[in-house]
């Protein structure tokens, strides 16, 4: 570099060279000696690569997500999702009654939950939105996937243009990216917690299947993520998104020999799942 100074002058040359900046800006920062200078491109950096959200950053290459206009990730994702979140009542034997909670993914009314919530019941009513005054949609079970813990519901009597959610990449989400958890929990209904992708599952387990040849799936291919945000009875079978409203995993589970974080089905399970089952 110009100007000599060592192994730490080095490593601040290195950094600007990688840095994204416009061109005109990293000739004059490289060429100058000035320490605020190459501050002030180094600030420039990294408001470049600062997501909209909370500071975290974008780091593979789309766009950022839409303004929040003053809202939190959380608030932001629970406007664009809660209105293809559905709650599920399922009879189940004895007319005992259970709760769970389902995504819209067609507009015809086809609905991804868990196998638990779903798959072993005398009949299943589902509610839309928060109001508990809406009458209820009955929905018949279409199929289920035991291996991944998946089942398809169909709303019956429905018009045919309800909302639906976007399913995400699982294999483009990373970790330590934001995740928002909404479901329907206890007595209460659309609830949203709010917290991080904190690994993910590759082994060969329940959800390491294949749906469509009953082979496991590459070990490079997610099969479930685990999240600090907080999970509740009730809120199996919804959505686990990013800070785009992207869903990147179905609630299943909460682990208690990990402190109670949340196991979620990845979207790339739930696609193939739908694609065998629906």
């Amino acid at each position: 570099p110009p100007g000599g100074g060592g192994d730490a002058q080095e490593l601040s040359f290195r950094a600007l060279s990688l840095l994204p900046l416009p061109p005109r800006m990293r000739q004059l920062a490289l060429q100058s000696s000035d320490t605020s200078l190459r501050l002030s491109a180094a600030l420039h950096a990294a408001r470049t690569l600062q997501r909209s959200y909370e500071g975290t950053l974008v780091l593979r290459g789309e766009p950022p997500p839409p303004p929040l206009g003053g809202r939190s990730v959380a608030s932001a994702v629970a406007q664009k999702v809660l209105p293809s979140v559905v709650t599920i009542v399922p009879t189940l034997l004895r007319n005992a009654t259970s709760k769970g909670t389902g995504c819209i993914v067609s507009p015809d009314g086809l609905v991804v939950t868990n196998k638990h919530v779903a798959g072993l019941t005398t009949g299943i009513k589902c509610y839309l939105g928060s109001n508990p005054n809406t009458p209820p949609i009955k929905a018949r079970l279409v199929g289920t996937d035991p291996d991944s813990d998946l089942a398809v519901l169909q709303l019956e009597g429905v018009q045919g243009d309800l909302p639906v959610v976007e399913l995400g990449d699982t294999n483009s989400v990373q970790l330590g990216e934001w995740a928002v958890a909404l479901g329907n929990p206890a007595e209460f209904d659309q609830v949203v917690t709010l917290g991080v992708v904190s690994g993910f599952s590759r082994n060969s387990n329940n959800f390491s299947r294949d749906p469509l040849t009953k082979r496991p799936l590459l070990d490079c291919t997610p099969t479930a993520l685990l999240t600090d945000a907080s999970l509740a009875p009730g809120m199996s079978g919804g959505p686990l998104c990013d800070a785009w409203g992207r869903v990147i995993g179905i609630n299943t589970l909460i682990r208690g020999d990990m402190n109670g974080m949340g196991m979620s089905i990845s979207a790339d399970v739930v696609k193939r799942a739908l694609s065998d089952i629906a």
